[in-house]
């Protein structure tokens, strides 16, 4: 895509179509950084640039103006109709469907733009980071309105949650009929923020472990400026 080399992308290895996307273009939290102040920023010396007065935002959401949502839509139609493509996986940082109520929760702009691509063209999996936790869903397809809250007021909002398929966990589940969520975001961190037990060599916090299949919080991020899950 002219202008936007390698923001996103997609590639084959056997039969399996993997695109990767860049949510900052969707989603409506951490899509840039906020000079709140009171001081100006300074930037590292020697770059020669100057201070960053407060309230200077670099919010990019909506930087590619729908070219990448329009590529992503012809790139998951050619996938589903080629005969050779048995699974379609995508790959982004943020989370369109995450239980976690202690870390970044799910980005409703995802939820609008991209989901009812995904459930159109029968997406197999997604992955994700940005939660510092694991944990999979249920196979979800649609989504079910009035489900959440807001947080100051706890009126009743539409943030469009995912719609589990089944919350009975088989252990196989039929993809063509919803699509799995898959958040892979303990790796590394020592800061999870979901903590599913002790490690008892050293007592330290697991980010992750055997956990068994989610359904999509009611309660995500949803909006700009929110600091709590709603």
């Amino acid at each position: 895509m002219p202008g936007f080399g390698g923001l996103w992308y997609s590639f084959r290895i056997g039969s399996a179509l993997f695109v990767s996307l860049d949510a900052d273009d969707v989603v409506y939290q951490d899509a840039g950084a906020f000079v709140a102040g009171p001081a100006a920023l300074t930037p590292v010396a020697g770059t020669g640039h100057p201070a960053i007065e407060p309230g200077t935002s670099f919010y990019i959401r909506g930087y590619s103006g729908g070219a990448q949502t329009a590529w992503l839509e012809r790139t998951l139609a050619a996938g589903r109709g080629d005969p050779s493509v048995d699974w379609i996986i995508v790959q982004m940082h943020q989370c369109g469907c995450s239980s976690s109520a202690t870390g970044n929760g799910s980005d409703l702009g995802i939820r609008q733009q991209w989901l009812p691509l995904f459930d159109r063209y029968q997406v197999d999996l997604v992955l994700n980071g940005h939660d510092h936790d694991y944990e999979r869903s249920f196979p979800v397809r649609g989504a079910d309105v009035d489900a959440g809250h807001e947080a100051a007021t706890d009126a009743v909002v539409n943030t469009l949650r995912p719609h589990p398929v089944t919350t009975t966990d088989s252990g196989v589940f039929d993809t063509s009929q919803g699509t799995v969520h898959l958040t892979l975001g303990c790796g590394g961190t020592d800061t999870p923020l979901d903590e599913y037990g002790m490690d008892t060599a050293d007592g330290s916090p697991l980010p992750g472990g055997s956990r068994p299949p989610r359904t999509p919080h009611d309660r995500p991020r949803c909006s700009p400026g929110l600091t709590a899950p709603c």
